[in-house]
């Protein structure tokens, strides 16, 4: 049996809607063989923080752009990029906020209950 390790992902996160101003936020998760940037987000959202949200579509066919974030200071798809330890996520720069649903926020944007 594989024992599982941990990594640990700084997301910058932010809510234009609400004025906040960007943070770092650490999150220290279970990694999995082969995961993705988007499945760690995934992992972020479903057990330590249901507040973030992000965009996908196409889910690790690497096609739309949709999932696009800076990862690591570099724009990058999440469904493609691995997730490393010690990575930094944040927003694309050039991407308007355009809601509070989880379908059209950017990387590291809060969602409201």
């Amino acid at each position: 049996m594989k024992s599982q390790r941990e990594i640990t992902i700084t997301i910058v996160r932010t809510n234009p809607e609400t004025e906040m101003k960007p943070r770092q936020v650490k999150y220290t998760i279970l990694y999995s063989d082969k995961m993705r940037v988007m499945d760690a987000l995934n992992y972020i959202r479903e057990n330590i923080d249901s507040s973030l949200a992000f965009r996908w579509s196409c889910r690790y066919y690497a096609k739309c752009g949709t999932c696009a974030a800076m990862i690591n200071g570099k724009p990058g798809l999440t469904c493609y990029e691995p997730a490393v330890d010690g990575m930094v996520v944040a927003p694309l720069a050039n991407f308007r906020y355009q809601g509070s649903s989880c379908g059209s926020q950017r990387v590291g944007q809060t969602s409201e209950h």
